[in-house]
């Protein structure tokens, strides 16, 4: 791909989603051998049992042997889960030359605005260096920022707030706002800076609880669970509340997860929220249990 790549840092987890075995082993060989851990590998359907953190964290190959209508429902999928928080995605997609050819389009496909997918190659080129490639694209979308002693989103909101006439506190949230990085997770780690906020201002608010607690789950869950609970008691006919509790307590609570989707469900049996405390109830396999 013409970069240098010497650089890679092997550390975060990658998701092998192929349906020829043949090939998903020869994928496993060349992720192993350019220094990325292989976390989770088997037939392209896996995409339904990921976890919250592999969607927070790893990055995923899909190759469905071109059955392009199959790419495009999983990644439908994965944008549709309710682990998926939005903006961009770590996913490359692998097809046939040929495929690619007719359906251009791949490389350009938007999902809400963002790009569907991350990236798109050939099965018949260079696999490896394409692999290093892609690997050191994602790590620069994970690390845009190589000097840590900076401060955070959240302090430079905070900032703001405690002397919102102060022009040097805009200026400095300006300009990191303005640079080049991953707008997906920029996104993220301000409004949950200024949710912080809100919920430090608004103890008794249940929509400031709600989201604050959903904005936390995916990094800091028992914090994350505390505001949402919280949320649940201030209002306990608020259908949203229950969703986004009953969302956060899959990985901690099964069962309690499908009690509190379900109360979703009562509470707003033909609404939004009931609409996708169903989807999450048959897309997480609880439905079953």
């Amino acid at each position: 791909m013409g970069m240098n790549t010497t650089g890679l840092q092997g550390s975060v987890p990658i998701v092998l989603a192929v349906q020829n075995e043949a090939f998903r082993q020869r994928l496993a060989g060349l992720v192993q051998q350019i220094g990325y851990e292989v976390e989770q590998i088997g037939r392209p359907d896996i995409i339904h049992e990921l976890t919250p953190e592999q969607y927070a964290r790893s990055w995923v190959i899909i190759d469905t042997e071109d059955d392009v209508a199959w790419l495009v429902q999983l990644v439908n999928d994965y944008h549709r889960s309710p682990f998926h928080i939005g903006g961009e995605t770590s996913i490359g997609c692998i097809v046939s030359e040929q495929t690619f050819g007719a359906n251009e389009r791949l490389g350009m496909w938007l999902i809400g605005g963002s790009a569907a997918v991350f990236a798109v190659w050939s099965r018949e080129g260079d696999l490896y260096q394409n692999l290093r490639g892609l690997f050191y694209l994602l790590s620069q979308e994970r690390t845009p920022d190589a000097q840590p002693e900076r401060p955070t989103y959240d302090d430079l909101v905070t900032h703001v707030l405690q002397a919102p006439t102060e022009g040097q506190g805009l200026l400095d949230l300006g300009v990191r706002l303005d640079e080049w990085q991953n707008s997906h997770w920029t996104r993220y780690e301000v409004a949950r800076a200024f949710l912080r906020h809100a919920a430090r201002r608004m103890p008794d608010n249940a929509e400031a609880r709600r989201c604050y607690g959903a904005s936390l789950v995916r990094t800091q869950r028992d914090e994350g669970l505390f505001h949402l609970r919280e949320a649940v008691r201030l209002a306990p006919d608020d259908a949203e509340g229950y969703l986004e509790l009953g969302r956060a307590l899959i990985e901690v609570d099964r069962a309690e997860a499908l009690t509190t989707l379900l109360k979703a469900v009562q509470l707003d049996p033909d609404g939004n929220s009931g609409r996708k405390a169903r989807n999450v109830i048959a897309t997480t396999g609880l439905a079953g249990e």
